[in-house]
């Protein structure tokens, strides 16, 4: 049987599923978000983070190009993804057309074969290593126009709550037990709330997929220093 290895890259998971691919969904929320507390606004501090400056250190010269006027459009944002998405193909991955998702980020899948479909075990270390290596090295052909283009166009603290609310009263509607107040920092305490209504039943996937979709475009975060990173800038 061949096996697969799913890796999310949004919440940096990997799991195993049948089929020998190993799927990389380009979303990137927490990479981009640093897996940022939602109700703490982000991407305007004074401060430099490490993970910012480390971000616009070795961009690759199409980034350079496209952040030049230190903003990042739609169509540029596009320029970038695709060049992740070429170069996964030349490293012998096959992967899907960039679609943009309810949260305004392109997202893909991508799917890499090993070959051996006698294994009942997966690919060896090396050969996972060598593949992680693959996508990081394509992804970081992407990553800094991205974390820009979220930056630029990330939800405003206003609007992220008011999105929030939505999405808890969309639950509500659909059967899930929620206190009567909810905060932003409430966040896990309503998921916990909904993965236990997904559990007995109350409520339906296509439900919670429909009532996330209220939140997803706010609860995309820009990386916290990223905007005074991009102003310090070296010849961009």
């Amino acid at each position: 049987m061949r096996r697969s290895g799913k890796r999310d890259r949004l919440v940096g998971k990997s799991l195993w599923r049948p089929a020998l691919a190993i799927a990389l969904g380009f979303g990137l929320t927490c990479l981009i978000s640093a897996c940022a507390d939602p109700g703490t606004p982000t991407g305007s501090g004074t401060a430099v983070s490490a993970d910012a400056a480390q971000l616009l250190k070795n961009i690759t010269p199409l980034e350079r190009k496209l952040l030049a006027d230190r903003f990042v459009t739609l169509g540029e944002y596009d320029i970038a993804v695709q060049a992740t998405v070429n170069c996964l193909r030349r490293n012998g991955f096959n992967v899907s057309n960039p679609v943009q998702g309810s949260n305004g980020l392109l997202n893909f899948t991508s799917s890499y074969s090993f070959g051996d479909e006698s294994s009942t075990t997966g690919p060896s270390q090396q050969d996972q290593n060598r593949i992680d290596a693959i996508q990081n090295s394509c992804q970081d052909q992407s990553a800094a126009v991205q974390a820009v283009y979220v930056l630029d166009h990330s939800a405003t603290a206003q609007q992220t709550e008011a999105d929030f609310a939505k999405m808890v009263t969309c639950f509500r509607k659909d059967g899930v037990t929620l206190p009567s107040l909810e905060k932003l920092s409430d966040l896990g305490s309503v998921m916990q709330a909904v993965r236990g209504a997904m559990q007995s039943g109350t409520l339906k996937h296509s439900a919670e997929i429909a009532c996330i979709g209220q939140f997803s475009a706010a609860s995309v975060q820009p990386l916290p220093g990223l905007a005074r990173a991009l102003a310090e800038m070296q010849n961009p």
